[in-house]
């Protein structure tokens, strides 16, 4: 879900992913960000089973070791003492985002878990998201999950639309925006036309 677009906008310190899944965010940022340390969050042990067993899980873990933390647990009571300096949210169950993250004290208590500059990036999902419950629409869902956030970040959220549609899939980044000149600097050449993709998030 997530492409690295994280690491040159943070400061240094570890990053934390919840809803870690079969590990593919990971593997890009530790690929391409040699710094990074990763620890991730991931609720199912049946879905690290099967990432070790056919996602090549291990061999990552082998790669990387001293750099790759993986937890099975609640994602949203992950924590480290030193402080997050970005956090990267995937968190999906039943095919709808979380109705946790629809509780502004859920992103208050993840706020708090950053260390000083650091962000959080969200997919918050969007209309193509179809879950179990009809009740959840994907794109209700997204709009509250959003408004939740700007309650605890204000002004300081940006959204990235994706997709044919306008809100077809989104992720949401906080913090102010950086130099978008530097950004671009920042990032492989593929991923440079994303930066002027985001937009302040406006109910």
């Amino acid at each position: 879900m997530f492409s690295p677009l994280y690491p040159p906008i943070l400061p240094p310190g570890p990053i934390g992913i919840l809803g870690f899944g079969a590990g593919s965010a990971a593997r890009l940022i530790l690929e391409l960000y040699p710094e990074v340390v990763i620890h991730g969050w991931e609720l199912d042990p049946s879905v690290i089973k099967v990432a070790k067993e056919f996602f090549g899980l291990v061999k990552l873990e082998k790669k990387y070791p001293g750099r790759l933390f993986i937890y099975v647990g609640n994602a949203l009571n992950a924590s480290i003492r030193e402080g997050f300096s970005g956090i990267l949210v995937d968190l999906f169950s039943k095919g709808s985002l979380l109705p946790e993250l629809e509780d502004p004290n859920t992103w208050d208590k993840l706020r708090k878990c950053l260390r000083k500059g650091g962000r959080v990036m969200v997919n918050v999902g969007g209309s193509c998201v179809e879950a179990e419950d009809s009740r959840r629409d994907g794109k209700v869902v997204m709009e509250d999950t959003l408004k939740a956030m700007q309650r605890v970040f204000g002004e300081n959220l940006f959204v990235l639309h994706l997709g044919n549609r306008k809100d077809d899939s989104s992720i949401a980044l906080t913090g102010e925006l950086p130099d978008l000149v530097a950004w671009k600097k920042a990032l492989p050449h593929s991923l440079k036309y994303y930066v002027d993709m985001w937009i302040p998030f406006s109910e």
